[in-house]
């Protein structure tokens, strides 16, 4: 029973009241700002801030259409990141850097977004 109220309250990200996600025994509050990317792996997803990383149970395609009202864009099958967190772009090596690490951009994803950035 406390697993499917759990889930109610991962399924919402809020940009005022940030996004609720488990970390150990606790629902840790995680502000929507402060998550640098998110990375697929399998069934799960990693949301990556500056201080912590946090396992969700939910698949990419469901984290970005939760978090589709706010500044992310998927770059890849495997990441979508914070347009706010981005420092550069390669755009003959297609990657996007953000606080040193470098992200591949994927073919299908390259021209949607530098559109979405050119909005930004």
């Amino acid at each position: 029973e406390d697993e499917v109220i759990y889930q109610k309250i991962i399924q919402k990200p809020n940009l005022e009241s940030g996004w609720f996600i488990k970390k150990g025994k606790y629902l840790r509050k995680v502000e929507i700002k402060d998550i640098n990317w998110i990375e697929s792996e399998g069934k799960y997803c990693t949301v990556c801030t500056d201080d912590n990383n946090y396992i969700v149970n939910l698949s990419l395609k469901e984290v970005a259409d939760r978090l589709e009202p706010y500044e992310f864009v998927r770059i890849h099958r495997s990441y979508v990141v914070n347009k706010a967190k981005i420092q550069a772009i390669d755009l003959v090596g297609n990657l996007v850097k953000i606080y040193e690490k470098d992200f591949p951009i994927g073919r299908s994803y390259r021209t949607p977004l530098l559109s979405q950035l050119a909005d930004f």
